[in-house]
């Protein structure tokens, strides 16, 4: 059986108070449907918030170990920040690992001090078995 990249939509963070829990948890193997590789998500400037988490698991749902996480295109009004460690739950594809806890890496994005808009990044992710996958992201900026 394949290692799968779990990827986690990111859970809001607005005006300093968790406004939503995990919003999706998406299961998939680096054949994933082009519809999955953009995401939107509203930021406050100057408060990071997680966008996704990569992780890998193998057929027993274990840790398969490291994922590398690279930017490989910044955003504009912007940073981001990679977190290892990062914990989730498997909640797909359909099988016995679904709920088994299980640490990644996070994606986090903060918004500068006056930014408004969207701003859109890329990230490419590599699992220690080998598997790749490069997600753009696109994150609503509510700058009010």
């Amino acid at each position: 059986m394949h290692n799968k990249l779990i990827e986690i939509k990111r859970s809001a963070w607005r005006y300093g108070l968790l406004a939503s829990a995990v919003a999706a948890i998406v299961a998939v193997s680096l054949y994933a449907s082009a519809n999955a590789q953009e995401r939107t998500a509203k930021f406050v400037p100057d408060r990071p918030g997680r966008v996704y988490i990569f992780a890998g698991f193998d057929a027993a749902c274990q840790a398969t170990g490291p994922v590398t996480v690279t930017i490989i295109a910044e955003p504009k009004q912007g940073a981001i920040s990679l977190r290892d460690g990062q914990e989730t739950r498997i909640a797909a594809p359909p099988g016995p690992c679904v709920g088994t806890r299980i640490r990644g890496t996070g994606v986090y994005y903060t918004a500068r001090a006056g930014a408004n808009g969207t701003d859109t990044f890329a990230v490419h992710a590599k699992l220690a078995s080998g598997e790749e996958a490069t997600k753009t992201f696109t994150v609503e900026i509510d700058g009010e």
